[in-house]
């Protein structure tokens, strides 16, 4: 009997290192909460993931999103601020 291989990109460890580190660049306080309110999990969990001690695809996708969520509402914000 044939097993289902799972056909998911997978994420070299250096490719994740440099994503936590342009995430938490970019992180204010209280984001780390944020994130794991939105996914269930504790803050030290999301806290390992960040800074490389765990790995959670996830956890990632979620700080991604926080972020660009925000950089729109920033682009929004000045570009309603322009003057005609």
């Amino acid at each position: 009997m044939k097993q289902a291989t799972h056909k998911m990109k997978s994420t070299a460890p250096d490719e994740r290192a440099a994503r936590c580190e342009r995430i938490l660049a970019q992180l204010r306080m209280g984001d780390i909460s944020k994130i794991a309110r939105r996914m269930g999990v504790t803050r030290i969990w999301v806290s390992y993931v960040l800074h490389g001690k765990g790995v959670s695809e996830p956890v990632l996708r979620t700080a991604e999103a926080l972020l660009a969520k925000r950089k729109v509402g920033l682009l929004f914000e000045e570009t309603a601020n322009w003057q005609i």
